[in-house]
């Protein structure tokens, strides 16, 4: 059985690929001088992982880590805002109230990897950097009554895939890349119990799931800030599976006792 740290070592090992990020061995100009950003985020992934390996009840899989999010923390669809404890919105969901500790999201202190000089924006800069689909999803999970660990986030595509050489870019993952990792997406479900239930946000993260050995059940939902778009083909219409909305997904879960 696959352990969170030969996991880790994994993605840290992982060979390089074209037009493609791993923040869990490479580095640039948005990284800080003077700290490993690379073993920072390892050290955060592997902590993340080992704190949910027998509390997880739900996991969601995205298509791919952004520009933004994991990129700097190295845990998929959560940003360095949310593991410093200064997303204010989403600390309200988690304490249910405006007063308290900070909730424990890793668990454990967390690190900064982006370096502040190279961020235009000023509450990056201040308070770290921010992403919308990371809060966002956290939301939806924490004010369904889902605990920090009761769920885990990954990427049907782990790394960060961007278009030609801009690196503050997203683009989609390409099937062969797809192809090329599937092994990592087996290793990360088998570090989880069986009986885990699957949220894909997305037909990519669907079809990684559905390509699977174990082709674990799933709810398939709209990435949560995608805009819904209906094929204009109504043969293609008919053949798509519909989507749900990721909130309403997450409430009968919960109401369901997972």
């Amino acid at each position: 059985m696959t352990t969170t740290r030969d996991f880790v070592q994994c993605l840290a090992e992982w060979r390089r690929m074209a037009h493609v990020f791993n923040p869990w061995s490479d580095t640039d100009e948005r990284d800080q001088p003077g700290i490993n950003a690379p073993l920072i985020r390892q050290q955060q992934l592997a902590a993340y992982l080992q704190a949910r390996q027998t509390s997880v009840k739900v996991i969601l899989i995205a298509e791919a880590l952004s520009c933004r999010g994991g990129r700097f923390t190295g845990i998929a669809m959560t940003s360095e805002r949310i593991l410093l404890g200064n997303d204010t919105k989403l600390n309200s969901f988690a304490k249910g109230t405006d007063r308290g500790p900070v909730p424990d999201y890793m668990p454990g202190s967390a690190t900064r990897t982006s370096c502040r000089d190279t961020l235009p924006r000023m509450t990056d800069r201040e308070y770290g950097v921010y992403e919308r689909t990371a809060s966002v999803v956290w939301q939806t999970m924490l004010s369904n009554g889902f605990g920090p660990t009761e769920f885990a986030l990954w990427n049907a595509f782990p790394f960060h895939p961007f278009a030609d050489e801009d690196t503050e870019s997203n683009r989609r993952p390409s099937n062969s890349e797809l192809r090329a990792t599937v092994e990592i997406l087996t290793d990360f479900i088998s570090l989880f119990p069986r009986n885990v239930r699957f949220v894909a946000l997305g037909r990519e993260a669907e079809s990684a799931l559905l390509g699977h050995p174990m082709r674990p059940l799933h709810e398939l939902v709209r990435h949560p800030t995608a805009r819904a778009a209906n094929p204009a083909n109504s043969a293609l219409r008919a053949k798509n599976r519909p989507m749900g909305k990721l909130d309403e997904v997450i409430r009968r879960l919960a109401l369901g006792r997972y």
